[in-house]
């Protein structure tokens, strides 16, 4: 996630619990390297304050008809998460390894009303051509939570610009060094190789 210049206010607090909602939750944090965590809430929906980013740039939109795709999905929660509280959206999941999503949906998501509305498909986002096979939709709101590797993240903002809508959101999420050798400022400067301007103008422009 970009690092805004200025103080975001106090999210949603729907919104912070719907991205709280996993079962898993303490075993999740456990594993987290973060400081200041706590076992009750999700890196969105805590220590790395996610939920007021999208408090700030989305709630707005929460009662309207979106079309809203999640890179990354792993094992479902988040894409729950955004169906239970956009309830009006269409939700799309892409993951390219099924392995923990089944395990979690055949134990948990399938028993929820409002995951029916989530569409899950296999895809390697960082490939033009998985595109083409799996999209035929434009998005208001994407939201890359994938590999977290910035040529990863660099080669999805490639091939999805051209499937975000006019004046749509799209996130990057987990810009950090943790997940690679360089270090934040490689990261960064990495990333900014990608037309920086695209990003930037992302947090300018209302949803059309």
């Amino acid at each position: 996630m970009i690092r805004s210049a200025f103080t975001l206010p106090d999210s949603d607090p729907f919104l912070k619990t719907c991205l709280n909602n996993n079962p898993w939750l303490k075993e999740y944090t456990a594993k987290q390297p973060e400081t200041d965590r706590t076992p009750d809430e999700t890196d969105r929906g805590g220590w790395r304050g996610y939920d007021r980013v999208y408090s700030n740039f989305i709630s707005k939109f929460k009662n309207d008809k979106l079309d809203i795709l999640e890179i990354g999905v792993h094992a479902g929660f988040g894409v729950l998460a955004w169906t239970n509280y956009f309830q009006n959206s269409k939700v799309y999941g892409a993951e390219i390894d099924f392995k923990n999503w089944i395990h979690s949906y055949d134990s948990i998501l399938k028993n929820h009303n409002d995951f029916s509305r989530a569409n899950i498909f296999q895809m390697d986002s960082t490939l033009k051509s998985e595109w083409i096979r799996c999209i035929n939709v434009k998005f208001d709101v994407i939201i890359d939570d994938g590999s977290h590797l910035p040529q990863d993240q660099i080669a999805t903002l490639e091939n999805g610009w051209n499937y975000l809508k006019s004046g749509g959101y799209y996130f990057i999420e987990d810009i950090s060094s943790r997940y690679t050798k360089p270090s934040k400022k490689d990261v960064f400067d990495y990333l900014k190789k990608l037309e920086g301007v695209k990003l930037l103008k992302i947090y300018s422009q209302p949803l059309s």
